[in-house]
């Protein structure tokens, strides 16, 4: 809603958009979508063409070493299907615990062939709706 205002003076070309992931993958999966759908339908809006964001997500990895990886793999495959272009891994692991968990994660991430899709989620119905009337909610105020 603050960026709606001021969409003349932004350049489509180059923005960022970071969201923190909270852990809660359905939240979070419909919360990125809903952030993209707003974006796409300000720029139509205002007769702008409709150029994608540079989406980053921050995955906080809280927790002790092994019993953080279901979590962690959950929160990038959650990333993966929110069709995010960068992942930051905001962790204090040490460099081999950090390096398993990024393994975990792609190995869940390929075996489940989310890699081979362009959008892993398109076409449910519920994340689709769900995210639109939330969309037009911040659109709206």
């Amino acid at each position: 809603r603050e960026i709606s205002g001021k969409i003349d003076e932004i350049n489509p070309q180059n923005v960022q958009i970071s969201m923190k992931f909270t852990g809660r993958t359905l939240h979070d999966i419909i919360k990125a979508r809903a952030i993209k759908t707003a974006w796409l339908n300000l720029l139509h809006n205002a007769g702008l063409p409709t150029t994608p964001y540079h989406f980053e997500v921050i995955l906080p990895v809280e927790g002790a070493y092994p019993d953080i990886v279901i979590g962690h793999t959950d929160n990038l495959i959650a990333a993966t299907m929110a069709q995010a272009d960068t992942v930051v891994f905001a962790c204090r692991q040490e460099d081999n615990k950090r390096r398993i968990l990024r393994n975990a994660a792609h190995i869940s991430i390929i075996e489940a062939g989310l890699d081979r899709e362009t959008d892993p989620i398109a076409g449910s119905y519920f994340v689709e709706k769900v995210a639109a009337v939330l969309a037009e909610k911040a659109l709206a105020g």
